[in-house]
């Protein structure tokens, strides 16, 4: 899907998180990120059959899996390539990567803040829970952006990460959601981000950040909003199965009946081989052993990483 931005056409690609861009220690122990592009060189429209992984139920899941599976395989008959990242890993995990990462930010605080943390950025602030994990969500979503840039070989490459929104902001056309202020804040002012752009740079990879706030099938359509693009449900489902197939056991717990639980488990698993029959790429925990913080601008107060660390861990 390209798109108008800055006055050059982007390829643009779709992020998500399953189960939210936060570290919430609820049900379920793991946190998985998606960035997904759909290339398609005559620039056909197409829609996504299926529904969104959360508008279902638990017992009508593994159907969406499979047909949502069956689709997918199709789209390599049809030309169409999917690009991009999913992996999931464990909310502690994110926590502890995020705090790391969040060590570099300049001009910024942690403070207290009804019971929690919160993180204070240039101007604005996030929550410490929501800014350790979308640290670890950019970082995870730059791979993908990666994997899009390597396919077209040499040359300028633009790439525009379209994510969602806060479900509590209610934004006007054009306007920034505090998580893509944050996401650019990071890529910006980190020794990591620059470092990333950098290497990006060398590839000729251009990225910018966004979200959809309003969306048209034409120009005869309506707009709708943003939430409901088709491509959305790419990295959601994406995502969702990354978790389903890295932590079963954890995965399978939702279910109060066995019968429902493998049939679900199985059909994740045919739907992830088809997204992996593309070049979708995952990774385990060795890959961040690899990542090692330059400095650190932002000291963080023992009391905030022990609640965060807490919060990660509580299920």
């Amino acid at each position: 899907m390209f798109l108008p931005y800055n006055d050059e056409i982007y390829l643009a690609g779709f992020a998500d998180c399953q189960p939210s861009e936060t570290i919430e220690g609820k049900q379920l122990p793991y946190i998985a990120t998606a960035c997904i592009f759909a290339v398609d060189n005559e620039q056909r429209s197409f829609d996504v059959p299926v529904k969104k992984y959360d508008g279902y139920s638990l017992k009508q899941k593994a159907r969406a899996a499979d047909e949502l599976a069956k689709y997918i395989k199709g789209l390599s008959e049809d030309g169409i390539a999917l690009l991009g990242t999913a992996s999931s890993h464990r909310q502690t995990t994110v926590a502890e990567f995020g705090l790391r990462l969040a060590s570099e930010l300049p001009n910024a605080e942690v403070v207290e803040h009804y019971g929690g943390y919160r993180l204070n950025f240039g101007d604005d602030f996030i929550s410490l829970a929501d800014a350790a994990a979308l640290l670890f969500y950019t970082f995870v979503a730059r791979f993908g952006i990666l994997r899009a840039g390597l396919r077209f070989g040499e040359g300028e490459k633009r790439f525009l990460m379209l994510m969602d929104s806060f479900p509590s902001e209610k934004l006007e056309p054009g306007q920034k959601s505090r998580l893509t202020k944050f996401v650019e804040y990071a890529i910006a002012n980190t020794e990591t981000g620059k470092g990333i752009t950098a290497e990006d740079a060398k590839l000729g990879i251009t990225t910018n950040y966004g979200h959809l706030n309003k969306w048209r099938k034409s120009n005869a359509h309506p707009p709708m909003k943003g939430k409901s693009h088709p491509l959305l449900k790419l990295p959601d489902w994406a995502a969702a199965c990354a978790n389903a197939v890295t932590f079963p056991t954890e995965f399978a717990s939702q279910f109060s009946r066995e019968v429902d639980a493998r049939k679900t488990a199985e059909a994740m698993e045919r739907l992830w081989s088809a997204f992996k029959s593309h070049n979708i790429w995952s990774f385990g925990e060795e890959v961040l052993d690899h990542i090692v913080i330059s400095n650190s601008e932002l000291d963080i107060p023992e009391q905030a990483k022990e609640w965060l660390r807490a919060k990660a861990g509580a299920i």
